[in-house]
């Protein structure tokens, strides 16, 4: 019994830190290994560590406006003469001014100026499509009151 109560008083010595250090090279050796496994975590850290990585706005803002892209090919399925002129003005507009931004801030960000090249595009296809409509489709002339 006092051999044990010895173990005990040994182990409250050793901090939470110490214990999780001494199984750290038992997990790096069954999870990472060799060459290889070196190169990859580095790419890893990399892309982690990078100036527009996940870490920064710079990667999550443009994987949120791929929903705006979304939203112009759900679009393609409405009739023309629903669409909004303004609306896909707008996202014409501001999707090919934003990759242009996207070009000259630094860190220049090509998944923003991807991800606005297709907003623009979807915006001019709309406009397009609007255009043809309306084209082909005139609306009649008033008629006018009886005097």
């Amino acid at each position: 019994r006092d051999r044990y109560q010895r173990r005990v008083r040994g182990l409250s010595r050793i901090s939470s830190t110490s214990l999780l250090n001494l199984g750290r090279p038992i997990y790096h050796s069954l999870t990472m290994s060799g060459p290889a496994t070196a190169v990859t975590a580095s790419k890893f850290q990399k892309f982690m560590n990078h100036p527009a990585g996940p870490k920064t706005v710079f990667f999550w803002a443009p994987l949120m406006k791929w929903c705006l892209v979304g939203a112009g090919l759900k679009d393609l399925s409405r009739p023309a003469d629903k669409l909004s002129v303004s609306q896909n003005t707008a996202l014409a507009a501001t999707g090919f001014i934003w990759v242009r931004y996207s070009m000259v801030i630094t860190p220049v960000n090509y998944s923003l100026a991807a991800v606005n090249f297709f907003v623009g595009v979807s915006g001019v296809t709309q406009l397009y499509r609007i255009w043809d409509y309306r084209r082909s489709h005139p609306d009649p002339a008033p008629k006018l009151a009886a005097d």
